[in-house]
């Protein structure tokens, strides 16, 4: 949707802003915003800003003085200024093989630039409320499967041990978990042991005993008035 309707980042801003206003008003100063991974490179302003930051990277050195943003596009020069310091830094880093900008934090990014436009509101007396943002950066963990008893259960004690060392003063440390003799972990069956050796010929006995009482049966029951009829059925 942002890329189809060509939104800059400005865009993205204001609608954040413009909810959170709007919740602000009948008493919601909380909330969740959910932002999908990637989402900086579907801004077309943003594509373009960083295509000449990777052609400005290739041929000339980035000096403290800023004479290098001399380079840059009237727009895509306003758009950088307009972005956080801590993400002009990360847009300046160094490029995979395809060019690509490695990391660009965009949750922390958009949390500064939504705090700078609500506290200009705020000015205007157009927002009223407070706004303490937290980023969390869900990767894996977003696509990942639903964790096993396994999971939940070794991950508890992990914690609980790292609780137990902070309660007693350690730092710097690093909790392990290991089995001890509370449970008994399933065995392997040794198939040259001489108990499995038993009972694979104890299979054949049984196997040889349950076809002679199902022969028998089928015998039988041409006999179907013969008392040893019933008294097989009964046993089997």
């Amino acid at each position: 949707m942002v890329a189809a309707k060509k939104q800059t980042l400005k865009n993205v801003t204001d609608y954040i802003a413009d909810v959170m206003c709007k919740r602000a008003d009948v008493g919601y100063n909380y909330g969740v915003i959910l932002i999908p991974e990637g989402l900086i490179d579907f801004i077309p302003e943003v594509q373009q800003l960083i295509a000449e930051l990777n052609e400005i990277l290739a041929h000339e050195v980035v000096d403290e003085a800023g004479v290098w943003k001399k380079k840059l596009s009237p727009q895509c020069l306003e758009l950088f200024d307009f972005l956080p310091p801590a993400i002009q830094e990360q847009l300046m880093l160094e490029r995979d093989p395809h060019g690509n900008v490695a990391k660009i934090e965009t949750e922390k990014m958009l949390i500064q630039m939504v705090e700078t436009e609500l506290e200009a509101r705020k000015q205007m007396s157009a927002y009223k409320g407070q706004f303490k943002g937290q980023s969390h950066f869900f990767g894996y963990e977003g696509r990942c499967g639903l964790p096993s008893n396994f999971d939940a259960t070794y991950c508890y004690a992990l914690g609980y041990a790292a609780g137990a060392l902070l309660q007693s003063g350690k730092t710097g440390l690093i909790s392990s978990i290991y089995w001890i003799w509370l449970s008994f972990p399933p065995s392997l069956h040794d198939l040259i042991s001489e108990a499995f050796t038993y009972f694979e010929f104890g299979v054949f006995v049984w196997v040889g005993f349950y076809l002679s009482l199902k022969i028998s049966v089928e015998v039988l029951e041409l006999f179907p008035d013969d008392e040893t009829l019933s008294n097989v059925i009964d046993f089997l």
